[in-house]
């Protein structure tokens, strides 16, 4: 739990620092605009605690991530209940709600689930089926991938599903973000950093 915390504080930090743009002028010079910070909160789904965070500073946030979808097994199948009450009040307040898609499995993040869905076609194919009909049924404004525990060996294959994932999404008009963890070096033998 505490690690979600930590997360959408790091997505609250990394929304104000990439909050700054830059516009040339015709003289060629910058000039340097500030536009608001992206304020972003897990909503955690088995926590009442998160209704009430949400009805009390929804109107503050700019995004919401419910905590409700998990690739559940080495099919690529996905997991989840849509809970319509947290998107129409995240809404409601003016907050874009994302659903995650997440490898946590049994209390654990999955390396063999992660495996399945990024090297296997037909686990992959359903995944990536199963994301988009999500996104398409119910009123989501995006998906954020946070696969952990991610084998080295699968960097690659993670890149590519990370590119359908996205393509599929954004050509729905909606947002694609992926959570990663902070990376100070290239660390390509890492499980998390990698």
């Amino acid at each position: 739990m505490l690690d979600i915390f930590r997360r959408a504080i790091l997505c609250v930090l990394v929304g104000g620092l990439t909050s700054t743009a830059f516009a040339g002028t015709a003289t060629g010079a910058y000039i340097e605009r500030r536009s608001p910070p992206v304020v972003v909160a897990y909503y955690v789904d088995a926590d009442q605690d998160s209704l009430t965070a949400l009805l009390t500073h929804g109107h503050r946030i700019s995004w919401i991530i419910t905590t409700n979808f998990t690739l559940l097994d080495l099919t690529g199948r996905l997991y989840g209940v849509h809970d319509p009450g947290v998107v129409e009040a995240a809404h409601r307040l003016g907050s874009e709600v994302h659903f995650r898609v997440a490898n946590f499995v049994g209390g654990d993040w999955s390396r063999a689930v992660a495996h399945a869905v990024l090297t296997h076609p037909t686990a992959r194919a359903q995944a990536v089926t199963r994301i988009l009909l999500v996104l398409d049924a119910y009123q989501y404004d995006g998906v954020s991938l946070d696969l952990e525990n991610v084998s080295p060996k699968d960097r690659a294959a993670l890149s590519s599903f990370v590119a359908e994932v996205s393509k599929g999404v954004h050509a729905r008009g909606k947002t694609f973000t992926i959570a990663v963890p902070g990376k100070t070096q290239d660390w390509p033998d890492s499980n998390w950093a990698g």
